[in-house]
C-alpha cells in the first residue's frame, strides 16, 4: 500500500509525501510494543486500564480452552 499524497493549499503552495513501505508492511513491521499501546488506545477509555490489561493478557495468551464466555465477560465493563 504505497502512499503518494499531494496537497494543495489555498495559496497555491502543494506539499508532497510518498511512503513506499507504510508501518505495518513486511518492511516496516508494527512491533509488539505499539501494537499493545494502540490495543490500550482503543479499550482502556471504555473498559479501564485494569479490565483493558485482562483483555489483552487473555487474547495474548493464545488458550484454546478458555471459554468464550470468560473472554465475552472481559468485553463488559
Amino acid at each position: 500500500w504505497v502512499a503518494d499524497i499531494t496537497a494543495r493549499m489555498a495559496d497555491g503552495e502543494e506539499e508532497k509525501l510518498f511512503i513506499l513501505d507504510p508501518l505495518g508492511t513486511t518492511e516496516n513491521p508494527v512491533s509488539q510494543a505499539d501494537l499493545d499501546a494502540k490495543f490500550d488506545d482503543l479499550t482502556c477509555s471504555t473498559l479501564g486500564a485494569e479490565q483493558s490489561a485482562r483483555l489483552l493478557a487473555a487474547i495474548k495468551s493464545g488458550d484454546a480452552k478458555l471459554p468464550a464466555a470468560d473472554l465475552v465477560a472481559l468485553l463488559i465493563r
